[in-house]
């Protein structure tokens, strides 16, 4: 099997990671494809800096389809193959074997992160993109629309990152139809 084309890389415990940062979009989008047949996630993994670039325009036309189909994994896809495109800063692709992308954190010795995550993902088709040290990114298929349940989800999130800038009614009014979860920790 061959697990990113072009790229060499190695098991480091329970993640295969890239000797090198990623550089195609499409590689990131063909592991999510891939994800159904392997059971391994694909995780943007930081290689250096903590920055989460701008997002562009790059969206692959098949990957816009399946969105429209409200795919969370796809859209999860979309997500990561825009920040690669964006080259900066730069992540190197890590592979996790899991029975949803919700599990990637537990297999990583994390479990009550998982615990949250699964939660987020049941809910909201929030879905693991991102996972560093220090930080993490979650695609978000179905967020909140309303702000009473952004309020919940504001206090899920303040539970879960404790310094997340923001009033509770600022962060709610923030996550009313938010794609992209952003946390950040010291």
């Amino acid at each position: 099997m061959t697990i990113a084309p072009a790229a060499l890389g190695s098991w480091h415990g329970e993640i295969w990671l890239t000797d090198s940062v990623l550089t195609d979009p499409h590689a990131y989008l063909d592991r999510v494809a891939d994800y159904q047949r392997t059971r391994l996630w694909p995780v943007l993994v930081p290689s250096g800096g903590l920055g989460i670039p701008p997002e562009t325009g790059f969206v692959p036309e098949a990957a816009r389809r399946a969105v429209d189909r409200h795919d969370p994994q796809a859209e999860a896809g979309i997500a990561g193959a825009v920040m690669i495109a964006n080259k900066r800063p730069a992540y190197r692709l890590g592979l996790v074997e899991a029975n949803r992308p919700a599990d990637v954190p537990a297999r990583l010795g994390r479990p009550a992160m998982s615990a949250i995550l699964r939660s987020w993902e049941d809910r909201f088709g929030a879905t693991l993109v991102l996972l560093g040290a220090r930080e993490m990114m979650l695609s978000v298929s179905a967020p909140p629309t309303e702000l009473h349940h952004a309020l919940v989800v504001a206090n899920e999130h303040r539970s879960f990152c404790p310094r997340l800038p923001g009033t509770l009614p600022q962060l709610s009014r923030g996550l009313v139809r938010l794609r992209r979860w952003h946390f950040r920790w010291r």
